[in-house]
Protein backbone atom coordinates (compact mmCIF):
# COMPACT_ATOMS: atom_id res chain seq x y z
CA UNK A 1 0.00 0.00 0.00
CA UNK A 2 1.26 3.33 -0.70
CA UNK A 3 1.86 6.10 1.91
CA UNK A 4 -1.21 8.24 0.22
CA UNK A 5 -3.43 5.45 -0.03
CA UNK A 6 -2.84 4.73 3.87
CA UNK A 7 -3.26 7.87 4.83
CA UNK A 8 -6.47 8.00 2.84
CA UNK A 9 -7.88 5.14 4.59
CA UNK A 10 -6.78 6.10 7.89
CA UNK A 11 -8.74 9.46 7.33
CA UNK A 12 -11.70 7.18 6.34
CA UNK A 13 -11.53 4.72 9.32
CA UNK A 14 -11.18 7.08 11.88
CA UNK A 15 -14.01 9.88 10.24
CA UNK A 16 -16.74 7.04 10.18
CA UNK A 17 -15.29 5.63 13.99
CA UNK A 18 -17.77 7.06 17.06
CA UNK A 19 -17.17 8.27 20.38
CA UNK A 20 -13.46 6.67 21.85
CA UNK A 21 -13.60 4.22 19.32
CA UNK A 22 -11.62 6.91 17.00
CA UNK A 23 -8.35 7.52 19.51
CA UNK A 24 -8.43 3.45 19.04
CA UNK A 25 -8.86 3.24 14.80
CA UNK A 26 -6.14 6.36 14.91
CA UNK A 27 -3.38 4.47 16.97
CA UNK A 28 -3.75 1.30 14.48
CA UNK A 29 -3.69 3.04 11.90
CA UNK A 30 -0.57 5.13 13.16
CA UNK A 31 1.25 1.72 14.20
CA UNK A 32 0.24 0.40 10.33
CA UNK A 33 1.42 3.55 8.62
CA UNK A 34 4.55 4.16 10.48
CA UNK A 35 5.12 0.11 10.74
CA UNK A 36 6.16 0.59 14.67
CA UNK A 37 5.53 -1.51 17.91
CA UNK A 38 3.14 0.53 19.65
CA UNK A 39 1.23 3.81 19.11
CA UNK A 40 -0.67 5.23 22.04
CA UNK A 41 -2.76 8.36 22.60
CA UNK A 42 -2.92 9.22 26.15
CA UNK A 43 -3.86 12.99 28.11
CA UNK A 44 -2.22 13.96 31.05
CA UNK A 45 -3.85 13.46 34.87
CA UNK A 46 -2.92 16.11 37.25
CA UNK A 47 -1.42 19.71 37.13
CA UNK A 48 1.59 19.34 37.14
CA UNK A 49 0.96 16.53 35.06
CA UNK A 50 1.96 13.11 37.06
CA UNK A 51 0.50 10.43 35.01
CA UNK A 52 -1.51 9.22 31.47
CA UNK A 53 -4.20 7.55 30.79
CA UNK A 54 -4.62 6.14 27.67
CA UNK A 55 -7.39 6.87 25.17
CA UNK A 56 -6.45 4.65 22.20
CA UNK A 57 -3.72 1.74 22.27
CA UNK A 58 -2.56 -0.43 19.85
CA UNK A 59 0.24 -2.40 19.29
CA UNK A 60 1.43 -6.02 18.75
CA UNK A 61 -1.22 -6.37 15.82
CA UNK A 62 -4.14 -5.80 18.56
CA UNK A 63 -5.77 -2.96 20.53
CA UNK A 64 -4.90 -2.91 23.96
CA UNK A 65 -7.10 -2.07 27.09
CA UNK A 66 -6.67 1.46 27.77
CA UNK A 67 -4.34 1.69 31.52
CA UNK A 68 -2.81 4.53 33.76
CA UNK A 69 0.91 5.01 34.12
CA UNK A 70 3.05 7.26 36.14
CA UNK A 71 5.25 9.61 34.22
CA UNK A 72 8.18 9.89 36.16
CA UNK A 73 10.01 6.98 34.81
CA UNK A 74 8.71 7.12 30.87
CA UNK A 75 9.87 8.99 27.62
CA UNK A 76 6.94 10.80 27.62
CA UNK A 77 7.41 12.69 30.51
CA UNK A 78 9.45 15.03 28.17
CA UNK A 79 6.48 15.92 26.48
CA UNK A 80 4.82 17.84 29.16
CA UNK A 81 6.62 20.59 28.57
CA UNK A 82 5.49 21.02 25.28
CA UNK A 83 7.95 19.98 22.62
CA UNK A 84 8.44 16.87 20.11
CA UNK A 85 10.33 14.22 21.98
CA UNK A 86 11.94 11.68 20.12
CA UNK A 87 14.68 9.27 21.75
CA UNK A 88 15.84 7.59 18.11
CA UNK A 89 17.59 4.39 19.76
CA UNK A 90 18.38 2.82 23.58
CA UNK A 91 15.38 3.91 25.02
CA UNK A 92 15.31 0.72 27.23
CA UNK A 93 18.71 1.45 28.00
CA UNK A 94 17.60 4.78 28.93
CA UNK A 95 14.13 3.89 30.70
CA UNK A 96 15.23 0.86 32.60
CA UNK A 97 12.51 1.61 35.77
CA UNK A 98 10.01 1.79 32.60
CA UNK A 99 7.79 -0.98 32.99
CA UNK A 100 5.40 -0.29 30.45
CA UNK A 101 7.75 -0.67 27.29
CA UNK A 102 7.26 -3.65 25.30
CA UNK A 103 9.92 -5.99 25.08
CA UNK A 104 12.44 -4.84 22.38
CA UNK A 105 11.51 -1.34 22.53
CA UNK A 106 14.36 0.48 20.42
CA UNK A 107 12.98 4.10 19.47
CA UNK A 108 10.52 6.07 20.61
CA UNK A 109 8.83 9.50 19.46
CA UNK A 110 6.37 11.03 21.25
CA UNK A 111 4.15 14.71 20.12
CA UNK A 112 2.27 16.90 22.60
CA UNK A 113 -1.67 17.50 22.08
CA UNK A 114 -2.98 21.08 23.05
CA UNK A 115 -6.33 21.87 24.63
CA UNK A 116 -8.24 25.21 22.88
CA UNK A 117 -6.63 27.38 25.32
CA UNK A 118 -2.85 25.69 24.03
CA UNK A 119 -1.94 24.35 26.99
CA UNK A 120 -0.36 20.49 26.62
CA UNK A 121 -3.32 18.19 27.41
CA UNK A 122 -2.16 14.90 26.12
CA UNK A 123 0.30 12.80 23.99
CA UNK A 124 0.32 10.86 20.93
CA UNK A 125 3.70 8.61 20.98
CA UNK A 126 5.29 5.79 19.00
CA UNK A 127 7.39 2.72 20.33
CA UNK A 128 9.81 1.21 17.57
CA UNK A 129 11.74 -1.88 17.49
CA UNK A 130 14.09 0.24 15.18
CA UNK A 131 15.99 3.38 15.78
CA UNK A 132 14.33 6.36 14.36
CA UNK A 133 16.37 7.44 11.87
CA UNK A 134 14.35 10.52 10.71
CA UNK A 135 12.56 11.94 12.86
CA UNK A 136 10.92 14.02 10.67
CA UNK A 137 9.20 11.02 9.13
CA UNK A 138 7.80 10.55 12.58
Amino acid sequence: MELNDALNAAALAVSSAKGDRVFQELTRYLATILNVQLALIGHFLGEPPQAIRTLGLYGGGAYRENFEYRLDTTPCRAVVGGGFSVVPRDVATLFPEDKYLPKGAVGYAGFPLKDAAGRVAGIIAIISRQAIEDAALV
